[in-house]
């Protein structure tokens, strides 16, 4: 990382893969942990982030740095305490992300306007959504000019146990706290899915850094930033992105979900005869190749 050319207050696209190109977000809770864990770095460092995109087993983040060492910082950071808590949780050892991280610099306007539609875009590419907007992990549903999305529910529509876990999450935000895994999966275990759905708002809201007012200056506006997507899928000529299909992934975890909720599926502590089984049970499904079982099961 020391040896790369930086340019300082200059936007980059950083992206970052699994180690074995593997699926490792399986549930939303994979995903709201390392996101809270961004967002807390981000403040911590003093990052500027414009824009996240999580797919299933990779990130993409349009960011800008005042130096090499705050960047270095913060992906160090993020990346080494995203793995441990989240390999204390999945039964698992060693490293979850690649060693090194793609990093391209964007100069004017034009590159960062189609760096950002390429990021946002990325799941409509992979057929995972029609439109970026129908994209929750992509964040920009939650842009101030959208609709707000509900993050709360009167004591009359929610349990107890909902009102607890809300306060938690208050104070959780207010303190600037990243929400750990095994936290997520017992809360979500708890929680009915419209319950669930709510806090994943609130966390979301509550954590969020990505200034969505500086993206959109690049823009002719708010509203504009959010429609160009749709005729601009953006593109990216300086970073290696994985072109295998991700659909069947999405079938494979829509199947695992009728066994068991995707929060619990732990491919790494599961015994050999477990591991031959869900082979037995996925490999026939569509699409799927003995490089997405690989990819799903962490298999060599």
């Amino acid at each position: 990382m020391e040896q790369r050319f930086f340019k300082t207050g200059t936007p980059v696209h950083i992206y970052q893969h699994s180690a074995d190109w593997g699926v490792i977000f399986y549930d939303d809770i994979h995903i709201l942990s390392h996101f809270t864990l961004l967002c807390t770095t981000a403040r911590k460092y003093g990052v500027k982030i414009y824009a996240i995109c999580y797919m299933l087993n990779h990130i993409h983040i349009l960011a800008e740095f005042i130096s090499r060492e705050q960047m270095t910082k913060f992906l160090r950071f993020a990346t080494s305490v995203f793995s441990h808590n989240y390999n204390l949780y999945m039964g698992k050892e060693g490293a979850n992300f690649a060693p090194r991280f793609g990093a391209s610099f964007k100069s004017g306007s034009k590159s960062v306007v189609s760096t950002f539609n390429y990021i946002v875009n990325n799941p409509v590419e992979k057929h995972l959504v029609a439109r970026a907007l129908d994209y929750r992990w992509n964040f920009l549903r939650y842009a101030p000019s959208q609709p707000a999305p509900e993050c709360s529910l009167s004591k009359r529509k929610s349990s107890l146990q909902f009102q607890l876990i809300s306060n938690q999450i208050e104070l959780m935000i207010q303190s600037n706290t990243h929400i750990s895994v095994e936290y997520l999966a017992n809360i979500k275990s708890l929680l009915s899915p419209a319950e669930w759905q709510v806090i994943v708002n609130k966390i979301i809201i509550g954590y969020n850094v990505i200034d969505y007012r500086k993206m959109a200056s690049y823009f002719r506006s708010s509203d504009d930033m959010l429609k160009a997507p749709d005729f601009n899928t953006g593109a990216e000529y300086e970073l290696d992105d994985e072109s295998m299909p991700h659909k069947p992934y999405i079938t494979m975890l829509n199947r695992i979900k009728k066994s068991a909720p995707l929060y619990s599926f732990r491919p790494w502590a599961m015994s050999a005869d477990e591991t031959l089984e869900w082979i037995r049970v996925l490999s026939g499904l569509p699409g799927v190749t003995p490089a997405h079982l690989k990819g799903i099961l962490h298999i060599d």
